[in-house]
């Protein structure tokens, strides 16, 4: 309707408020999405806590389970608690274990020992310089390793593939259509003339 009219004001408008709509909503998206992210990341610090909280209670029955069975006694019950601190560890990220002859289990998370006979290696959330996001850090003694590209299932694995895969893909998309956009609206207005003729 412009291009037949380009001086009629009503069509004028519209474009305008269409334009206008249209930023708006690519901004309303834009935000929606860094919030969608924000919290997948809030999850991922809040679930460090309850597998640490995990960790150190295997350890801590890997201790017990030692030490009980050195003296010659059964610890069956101790074994079952441990197993089912495992399984629970196991909805958070991929776990192994290995028995041991003494009794103990070293645990694996994300491929890195996380247990070992009765010490518990701590995780923790370290934001990363880029993009300011927390990325999952091991302890290794006096420094830490980030291990968030092996956790790769669990509700950790879930809640990084959100954050970084598909809502990181999502606003990458948005961004190279808003970006598209712009570029061919501005061509189109560099390429016509104004009311005043210029």
């Amino acid at each position: 309707e412009l291009e037949i009219n380009p001086s009629l004001p009503g069509a004028r408008q519209r474009v305008l408020q269409a334009g206008s709509n249209l930023t708006g909503f690519f901004n309303r998206t834009g935000i929606d999405l860094d919030n969608r992210q924000m919290h997948a990341d809030t999850l991922i610090e809040s679930t460090l806590t309850s597998a640490n909280n995990l960790t150190e209670q295997i350890a801590s029955l890997n201790r017990t389970i030692k030490e009980y069975e050195a003296g010659g006694k059964e610890a069956h019950d101790l074994r079952s608690q441990r197993t089912e601190l495992v399984e629970r560890l196991s909805e958070l990220g991929p776990v192994r274990t290995f028995d041991l002859a003494d009794g103990t289990q070293r645990v694996l998370f994300g491929g890195h020992a996380v247990v070992e006979a009765g010490k518990a290696r701590a995780l923790s959330a370290v934001p990363d310089p880029v993009t300011g996001f927390n990325q999952v850090h091991m302890s290794m003694g006096t420094t830490s390793i980030d291990i968030s590209s092996a956790l790769t299932s669990g509700s950790l694995g879930a809640a990084l593939e959100e954050r970084d895969v598909i809502l990181g893909g999502m606003e990458a998309e948005l961004d190279d259509l808003a970006f598209t956009i712009h570029q061919d609206v501005n061509t189109l207005h560099f390429a016509g003339f104004g009311q005043d003729g210029v």
